[in-house]
């Protein structure tokens, strides 16, 4: 009694399990009418013209699938489009910084940026390349306008001169 009680609730289960797999991967019955074919029997002319329209029915031809199956066939590489060179501008020459000062509160940067001196105040530009933006810690701040980069050049501070 105690073996019968130890595992009727696994073999329940297991049953029940069963069932509703069977219940879920189980095939339609055919409707009335059609005929349905197992794997590997072949049907009359009559049952393949009856389901000529079925996704699954291939006729078999007298050819040897083998060669298809394992030959190589040489396939052209898939073309690649060749992305067309992008038109690199040469970067342009380098800012030199010669000094700067404060007059009235507003700082003036003195520059020589293609063998010609600049007095630049915050907001101007050198030839609509750079713009100049600000100066404080060391550092006067210039934007590279075609990009939008934020480029800084050292300064002297006068905080350290003093």
């Amino acid at each position: 009694m105690n073996a019968v009680k130890k595992y009727f609730r696994p073999v329940a289960y297991s049953i029940i399990v069963l069932l509703v797999a069977l219940a879920m991967f189980a095939k339609n019955p055919p409707e009335a009418g059609q005929v349905e074919h197992s794997p590997g029997t072949v049907g009359s002319p009559r049952a393949l013209a009856a389901d000529a329209h079925s996704p699954f029915l291939v006729q078999r031809s007298d050819q040897d699938p083998a060669p298809a199956l394992f030959s190589v066939a040489k396939k052209a590489p898939p073309s690649v489009p060749v992305a067309a060179p992008v038109a690199t501008e040469a970067p342009p020459p380098d800012i030199k910084i010669l000094g700067w000062m404060m007059s009235e509160s507003v700082p003036h940067v003195f520059v020589d940026w293609k063998n010609e001196s600049y007095t630049l105040t915050p907001g101007e530009s050198l030839d609509g390349i750079f713009r100049f933006e600000k100066i404080g810690a060391g550092f006067a701040d210039f934007i590279y306008l075609p990009t939008g980069e934020t480029r800084r050049y050292t300064v002297s501070d006068p905080a350290l001169i003093e």
